[in-house]
C-alpha cells in the first residue's frame, strides 16, 4: 500500500522541523487569502496522481490539532481494511456531533455562510439542500484531515477548481460573499473554509466511497462544547441510527439533545444585571451578539431599545434601524413590504400576544431570504415561576416585574418556531441562580424523579431564566 502525506509548511523554521517528512513549500506565501489550497493545487496541477496511493494534505497544526504523528496515520491506514477510499482524522467531533452538519455548524460562527455555500452548490449543480442534510463522523471532515486514494482527489479538485475560478474570476453576489472576511485570526476569507468543507460535501453525495475514521472520540475536542462529551457521542449515534433506519424518534431525539446543549454552552450569568438593572435592559448585548453584522434594514417590534440600535448602527453605519410598534403583529399580512428586513427583533413580545403563532408564521414574508429572527422568551420552567405556581401566584417576573400573558419552555420555544416555519441555528440561555436556589433545584430534581423524567434535565432547565435564540426561515 503506498502512501504519500505532504504537510504544507509556511515559515523556514517549519520547513526545519518536517526535514523528514513529505512538504509542500509555502513560505512565499503568495497567495495567503487561499491557505492551504494555493500549495495543494500547485501540487495537483503538476504531479499526476497515482490510482495505488493514498494521499494526504495536511496543515502544519495537524499534530497539534488531533495529537498524532504521520508515522500514527500510516499505520492505522496499514490496518484499513483494503478496499478503503479514504480514512478521516478529524478533531472537534462535538462540534460535528451537534450540528446537523458542518455547513450549519459554521453558519453559526459567520452568519451567512450556509446561504453562501448553498448557492454554490446551486452554481455546480448540485441537488442538495445543506440547511437539513445530515453529516456524522464517517463523513464529517475538518481542516482537511482526510488521506485518500487518487481517484477521491480528482473528483475533490474538480470541485476546488470551480470554486477557485468563481472566486477569481467570476462576477456578481457569490464571487462578494466567497470573499467576505470572517473573525477567524486576520480576517480569514470564507471561501477558505468552504473549501475545507469540500471532502465532507464528497463524502455525502457520494455514499458508494468506503471510509474509514480513527476514533474522533480520542482526538482534540473544541473549546466550547468539549464538557459535553456524553451527549456529543449520543448525538453522534443518533445521526448514525437515523441515517441507517430512518426512524423519526432518532430525529426528534437529536435535536432535542443538542437544542439543550447548544443553549446551555451558550448560558451567560444573568445574576448581576438583575440585582442592579430593570429586566428590560439585560438582553442587549445577547441579542447584539446574534446580529449579523453589515445588515442592511433591522426592524426591532414592540420595544424601542436606543441603547441596542445605537450600538448596533455605531459598528454599522450604513444600517437602517427601524421600530414598529407592537400593534403591527395583530395584522402583518396588510403592513409589511415583502424581503424588506435582513432581521427582525422581538424582545419579549410574543409572550403579550394573543396568537404568536400567527404573528411568527406572518413576519416570515418580510424577512430576506437570509433574514434571521432575534427573539427573546420567558422560561416557564424557571425554578422561581415554579415555586410560585405551587403558592397559585402567576403574576409576576422572578426580578418583580409584570410580564405578559404567556411563558414558553424550551421545548415549546423550538416547537413554535419549527412550525411556523423557522429553522433555530444559535440562542443563548440567561441563567439566574443564586445561592437560594439549591433547595429548589433539589427538590425539582426529586419531582422529575418521580414523574419518570430526567432530574439533571429538569434542574438545568429550571436554572435558566431566559432564552435568546436566533432562526432563519426554512427554504
Amino acid at each position: 500500500m503506498n502512501i504519500s502525506i505532504y504537510t504544507v509548511v509556511y515559515s523556514p523554521e517549519q520547513l526545519e522541523q518536517a526535514a523528514t517528512c513529505l512538504v509542500l513549500d509555502n513560505t512565499r506565501n503568495e497567495r495567503p487569502d487561499w491557505r492551504e489550497y494555493w500549495p495543494i493545487r500547485h501540487f495537483l496541477l503538476t504531479h499526476p496522481l497515482e490510482d495505488d496511493r493514498y494521499y494526504g494534505f495536511f496543515s502544519p497544526r495537524f499534530a497539534e490539532k488531533t495529537g498524532l504523528s504521520t508515522q500514527q496515520v500510516i499505520d492505522f491506514i496499514l490496518a484499513s481494511p483494503p478496499q478503503t477510499d479514504a480514512v478521516l482524522f478529524s478533531p472537534q467531533v462535538d462540534v460535528g456531533a451537534f450540528f446537523p452538519n458542518v455547513f450549519v455548524g459554521e453558519d453559526q460562527a459567520d452568519p451567512g455562510f450556509l446561504e453562501t455555500c448553498q448557492r454554490f452548490v446551486n452554481n455546480v449543480g448540485l441537488d442538495l439542500d445543506l440547511s437539513s442534510v445530515a453529516m456524522d463522523s464517517s463523513t464529517i471532515v475538518f481542516s482537511n484531515y482526510i488521506v485518500a486514494r487518487a481517484g477521491f482527489w480528482r473528483v475533490w479538485f474538480a470541485l476546488a477548481e470551480r470554486l477557485y475560478e468563481i472566486a477569481e474570476q467570476g462576477t456578481g453576489e457569490l464571487r462578494d460573499r466567497l470573499a467576505q472576511p470572517t473573525n477567524y485570526r486576520e480576517g480569514v476569507q470564507r471561501k477558505v473554509f468552504l473549501m475545507e468543507r469540500l471532502a465532507s460535501l464528497i463524502l455525502v453525495t457520494n455514499p458508494g466511497l468506503r471510509t474509514r475514521a480513527f476514533n474522533p472520540f480520542a482526538l482534540a475536542w473544541s473549546m466550547q462544547l468539549h464538557r459535553f462529551r456524553d451527549e456529543a457521542i449520543i448525538c453522534d449515534a443518533l445521526k448514525i441510527a437515523d441515517r441507517r433506519s430512518d426512524f423519526p424518534e432518532y430525529r426528534a431525539l437529536y435535536e432535542k439533545l443538542r437544542q439543550r446543549v447548544i443553549l446551555s454552552a451558550l448560558a451567560v450569568d444573568t445574576l448581576g444585571k438583575l440585582r442592579s438593572d430593570p429586566l428590560a435592559g439585560t438582553l442587549n448585548s445577547e441579542v447584539l451578539g446574534l446580529l449579523p453584522a453589515s445588515l442592511r434594514c433591522i426592524a426591532e417590534i414592540g420595544a424601542e431599545d436606543k441603547q441596542l440600535s445605537l450600538a448596533y448602527c455605531d459598528a454599522n453605519k450604513d444600517t437602517e434601524w427601524i421600530s414598529l410598534a407592537a400593534s403591527i403583529l395583530r395584522r402583518p399580512e396588510q403592513e409589511l413590504a415583502p424581503n424588506a428586513w435582513d432581521a427582525c427583533i422581538l424582545d419579549g413580545i410574543l409572550e403579550r400576544q394573543a396568537d404568536p403563532a400567527a404573528a411568527l408564521a406572518s413576519l416570515k414574508t418580510a424577512l430576506t431570504a437570509e433574514g434571521v429572527l432575534v427573539a427573546t422568551f420567558q422560561n416557564a420552567q424557571h425554578w422561581r415561576y415554579q415555586a410560585r405556581l405551587a403558592l397559585g401566584d402567576t403574576s409576576t417576573h422572578p426580578a418583580g416585574e409584570a410580564i405578559g400573558d404567556r411563558r414558553f419552555t424550551r421545548a415549546e420555544v423550538f416547537r413554535l418556531l419549527d412550525q411556523c416555519g423557522y429553522r433555530v441555528d444559535t440562542g443563548v440561555a440567561r441563567v439566574y441562580d443564586p445561592p437560594e436556589a439549591a433547595r429548589y433545584l433539589a427538590n425539582i430534581r426529586s419531582m422529575a424523579l418521580l414523574s419518570g423524567g430526567d432530574p439533571d434535565t429538569a434542574a438545568e432547565d429550571a436554572r435558566i431564566l431566559q432564552y435568546v435564540v436566533r432562526a432563519v426561515v426554512k427554504r
